[in-house]
């Protein structure tokens, strides 16, 4: 019974000491500087930024001046289209009408002054046979140039008619691809709904927001991996063509919606270089390769 009791108090007194020394040990090791290996060093993490796929060169919206109907079209989502091609009309008969006006007040005009110049010819012939004054010569033919400053006046008033007519007719402003048309016959379109209509070159880019700690680590020419931002799925490579000297400044919230972290960032592109076709706004994962 004794030799238990003894076997037990010099175990319980080893673990004590065992546990102290542990102690002790552990005391130290937090309490001593790091070493200058030990450090953790940016230049170790590996380079992972988000960018979204854009048209390259980037997309033009494309919207009316004014909130009218749509009352034909021309084209479908997904074909090409050139530059000054109508992609569709909106309603205009006000400023048709307006237009026709112009034109036949123009014409008017010009009946007028055919008139005018052959009284004057007349005119001019009873004067060399000095029938009439020259005063009636003189006078018609100021006559004359009135109508025809009037019909200049006219053909500005109608150029102004025109433009404001083709401003209904919605042209694509660049030959490239239609991205987006959503876009219905008989359906009012607005000003403000100016991503309803999205045009751009067939071929893509990357664009990134790459915060002000990477910068320094990334020139031109560096090649990256393209994952989709949500999958991981794998696309292809690309390459960084571009990296821009100003760093702005964008807004991030938080779930408060009155809390705002402001973070400095500078926009760069990447070129595609053997990458599988990946979808217009697409959000993707680029992840430097190593050298």
């Amino acid at each position: 019974m004794k030799t238990r009791k003894i076997a037990f108090i010099v175990i319980l007194c080893i673990a004590i000491i065992i546990g102290l020394v542990y102690i002790k040990t552990s005391l130290n090791k937090a309490s001593a500087p790091y070493e200058k290996n030990k450090t953790p060093s940016l230049e170790d993490s590996p380079i992972r930024v988000y960018g979204r796929v854009e048209p390259l060169g980037r997309e033009v919206f494309l919207g009316p001046q004014q909130a009218r109907k749509v009352v034909k079209i021309y084209v479908k989502e997904g074909q090409l289209v050139k530059r000054g091609q109508i992609l569709c009309e909106l309603e205009s008969e006000v400023e048709k009408q307006a237009y026709n006006l112009a034109i036949a007040k123009i014409k008017e005009y010009e009946r007028k002054l055919d008139l005018v110049l052959d009284e004057l010819r007349r005119k001019r012939e009873l004067l060399k046979e000095e029938i009439i004054p020259e005063f009636n010569v003189t006078q018609k033919n100021l006559e004359a140039k009135l109508i025809e400053q009037q019909i200049a006046v006219a053909m500005e008033e109608a150029k102004l008619r025109k433009k404001d007519l083709d401003t209904f007719a919605l042209r694509s402003p660049i030959d490239g691809f239609l991205y987006k048309f959503d876009v219905r016959l008989g359906e009012l379109l607005t000003p403000e709904k100016y991503e309803r209509i999205i045009i751009g070159k067939p071929q893509s880019q990357i664009r990134l927001f790459i915060e002000s700690f990477w910068i320094d680590r990334l020139k031109v020419g560096d090649k990256f991996i393209i994952k989709d931002g949500e999958t991981n799925r794998e696309y292809g490579k690309a390459k960084l063509v571009y990296i821009s000297e100003y760093v702005g400044t964008r807004d991030f919230r938080t779930e408060d919606s009155l809390e705002r972290i402001d973070t400095k960032y500078a926009q760069a592109i990447l070129e595609f270089e053997n990458a599988q076709p990946i979808k217009i706004g697409k959000l993707v994962l680029c992840e430097k390769i190593k050298e």
